[in-house]
């Protein structure tokens, strides 16, 4: 097996645990019914892209990026900086 099927295989587990993490919040009432739909439409996004990477290439060709992983890790600093 590759090493982009286990990357693959990692976004897709973590997702789903995240998704449990944020229904066991919102069954204790620490978060709103808002905030659990944007977390689990961000979930289900991390999901579907570790599933299908190839629907970011509308984004990632015109940005001349080379790898998918090299948008990632821009993006990923974006956000830190962002924070």
């Amino acid at each position: 097996m590759s090493t982009t099927f286990w990357i693959q295989f990692l976004g897709i587990i973590f997702g789903l645990i995240m998704m449990y993490f944020t229904f066991v919040k919102f069954k204790r009432k620490e978060i709103s019914s808002s905030e659990t739909f944007f977390w689990f439409i961000s979930w289900i996004l991390l999901v579907l892209i570790a599933i299908i990477p190839s629907i970011l290439d509308f984004i990632i060709a015109p940005l001349n990026f080379y790898r998918r992983l090299d948008f990632f890790v821009v993006f990923g600093f974006f956000v830190l900086l962002g924070c």
